[in-house]
């Protein structure tokens, strides 16, 4: 089983979901809960989704609720 991970936007749940139904795991993270050291203000794709992996491997991130389709 893989587990993703993805901040949460203005595209919605969708893929949230689709995840869900393939039988994966998936956490969408509100982008203000991820941790940042001081001085981290270069940001860019690469480095998110870096930065992403390493705290979900860790443990760090909070995931937010997702409502249901209805």
């Amino acid at each position: 089983m893989l587990l993703f991970c993805y901040e949460a936007g203005p595209c919605g749940y969708g893929l949230y979901r689709q995840l869900l139904k393939m039988g994966h795991d998936c956490q969408v993270v509100a982008p203000s809960l991820i941790p940042k050291e001081p001085g981290e203000r270069i940001k860019t794709d690469r480095r998110d989704a870096f930065k992403l992996a390493q705290t979900l491997r860790n443990g760090d991130l909070t995931a937010v609720w997702v409502p249901d389709e209805k």
